[in-house]
């Protein structure tokens, strides 16, 4: 058996003899290559035989090949961890892709039992389509521009279409709450309704013009739907109806366990690199920051770019307040919770374009050293603090928070810092509160934080995975759950920063994500677009500004049924030193 070639569609199996003495010729494959490497464990029933396979892991390597090539270079698993009682066998199934010729690929398989390679006799059903899907998905996700028109009608893109289509309707049909009407093409007739129609439950409508859609999804679930929203591949009259239905359903649809997602999540960093022609204008608007100019398009006058706190719906005003108004009231719950006095010199840490320094400063007439990493933003705020005849009061350093030093004149007497956290990251959160810590006044001291949240009963897979927010709005970005904020506060200090209070402001944010989509479009045509076009000139197409229009359509949607759902939270927490007496200033004693 060692030595039988086996043939799988339109690709050959090599023994690792062979593929050793081919590489080592250094004929037609001598070049660069992909290897792709894909690792499927079989386990066994009580009489060893097998029972099933399920893909675990893949890895992709660029890799130089010529003569002399070494095949041990090829054969590096990753198998330790791994329980040898639950498992009888690990199969490695390995494909190496010629970028010059895309269309030929080579991949050979190896059996590993007991730590030992062997060419594997036999191969079962399950992991025969877990090979003829990897394929298909590199043959159509990774050919290059001028190969992918004619590779797209290939005999492999169809039935990977079929798979992934037939995978996502049939998991589409747990649908219990709410209703999901699908169209596709042309069609102005629904393709496909699923889920009932009750009072008080969103209805949600989405359009397929392009089948890429199926494929996107099927591997890379809600980044694969974000980018198929942005490329025009699919499109709803009302996004955030549709995320809301899914966020009620996510119990019902589960985490995807069929065959199709199985694949799938071994995948999704294998062709996550795949660079066609449409991808390219991603990876680009992943990248691309807006302007003061463009931001000044969609937020309210004082520029504030985080959540307001609304008057309660009881409130007869409610139903008139503009954003401002509730920009101010949450900026004055900074003020009033750190109690701010005249005297005081107070460190913010992220200045935004100053709309916390320049109230703090007309309320309580305070001195604040405001810390910023952006350039265009320092500029901005310190031209609106002169016209405002704040510059005395208000000094804006382009200055990391690890940077700053303790003034010579004592530490800072108040600190505050709105949503700034979500940049610091997981891995220096503690380091983000020692320097709190340290500039804090330890006699009084009083610190305020907000910051959005996510829930601790999902925050372990959040913080394991990848999002369209993180890619293609705040990259590096991460949201800490409250449990994590206030580990890292207490052991940051040993103790000495005292949590005060833990405020929610999470739904008051969904309204104003509503006003800021609304604006953001009504502006599109007049201010962004042509803003954008001269900002990038020479750089974006007009496909291109529909993308990035397209980009934060979907996040203002996706983020507006976030906070709607109570999915995602916005803390406010305050806290203060022992003995910060000013917090009890309004408790009658």
């Amino acid at each position: 058996m060692d030595n039988e070639l086996k043939i799988f569609g339109h690709c050959r199996v090599y023994r690792v003899g062979e593929l050793q003495q081919t590489l080592a010729c250094g004929s037609k494959e001598t070049g660069r290559i992909r290897l792709i490497t894909v690792y499927i464990w079989w386990t066994s029933d009580s009489k060893g035989r097998d029972r099933s396979a399920r893909l675990v892991d893949t890895q992709s390597v660029l890799l130089t090949v010529g003569s002399g090539a070494q095949i041990e270079a090829f054969e590096r698993s990753r198998c330790s961890g791994l329980d040898p009682q639950r498992h009888r066998s690990l199969e490695t199934v390995k494909y190496l892709v010629d970028p010059a010729l895309q269309t030929k690929a080579s991949r050979f398989w190896t059996h590993r039992r007991n730590q030992q390679h062997r060419v594997g006799s036999r191969i079962s059903v399950a992991t025969a389509i877990s090979i003829d899907l990897i394929m298909a998905i590199l043959d159509t996700l990774t050919a290059p521009a001028s190969a992918l028109l004619s590779t797209l009608t290939s005999q492999a893109w169809q039935p990977l279409v079929s798979i992934c289509k037939n995978g996502t309707l049939s998991q589409l049909q747990n649908i219990q709450i709410g209703r999901l009407v699908l169209f596709e093409g042309e069609e102005s007739k629904a393709k496909n309704v699923f889920g009932a129609d009750k009072e008080g439950v969103p209805v949600a409508y989405l359009h397929v013009h392009d089948e890429k859609f199926w494929v996107r999804l099927a591997l890379f679930a809600d980044m694969g739907f974000a980018e198929s929203y942005m490329l025009g591949e699919v499109s709803s009259p009302d996004l955030t109806k549709f995320f809301e239905l899914f966020i009620l359903n996510r119990n019902h649809l589960g985490n995807g366990s069929n065959l199709t997602a199985a694949i799938s999540s071994g995948l999704a960093g294998l062709v996550r690199g795949s660079n066609n022609l449409k991808n390219a204008k991603l990876n680009i608007m992943a990248h691309y920051d807006i302007s003061n100019e463009m931001f000044a398009a969609f937020l309210s006058p004082d520029m504030t770019y985080s959540s307001p706190i609304w008057l309660p719906k009881s409130n007869p005003k409610s139903a008139s307040e503009s954003l401002y108004d509730a920009q101010m009231r949450k900026l004055d719950r900074f003020i009033d919770n750190t109690h701010i006095k005249g005297t005081d010199h107070v460190l913010e840490i992220g200045t935004g374009w100053g709309s916390f320094a320049m109230r703090a400063v007309q309320r309580t007439g305070c001195r604040i050293t405001s810390l910023t990493l952006s350039i265009e933003q320092k500029e901005l705020a310190e031209e609106r603090i002169r016209a405002a005849g704040m510059s005395d009061k208000i000094t804006v350093l382009l200055c990391d928070y690890r940077s700053l030093e303790v003034p010579e004149k004592g530490a800072f007497d108040k600190i505050v810092s709105i949503e700034m956290l979500e940049a610091v990251g997981q891995a220096y959160l503690k380091t983000y509160f020692q320097c709190v810590d340290k500039l804090l006044k330890k006699e009084g001291g009083i610190a305020c934080f907000q910051c959005i949240t996510m829930p601790d009963g999902r925050y372990e897979a959040y913080a394991k995975s990848d999002d369209f927010i993180r890619r293609y709005i705040f990259p590096g970005g991460h949201l800490p759950a409250v449990s994590e904020l206030v580990s890292s506060i207490q052991s940051a200090s040993g103790g000495s920063l005292v949590v005060d209070s833990i405020e929610n402001i999470g739904p008051h944010y969904s309204k104003a994500l509503r006003l800021w989509r609304e604006e953001f479009l009504n502006n599109w045509d007049g201010r962004i677009k042509p803003q954008l076009i001269k900002e990038k000139a020479g750089d974006l197409d007009t496909e291109g500004a529909e993308i990035f229009k397209r980009k934060w359509d979907y996040y203002f949607r996706y983020s507006e049924a976030g906070f709607s759902t109570k999915t995602l939270g916005d803390v406010i927490i305050t806290v203060g030193r022992e003995g910060a007496t000013q917090m009890m200033e309004d408790v009658p004693l």
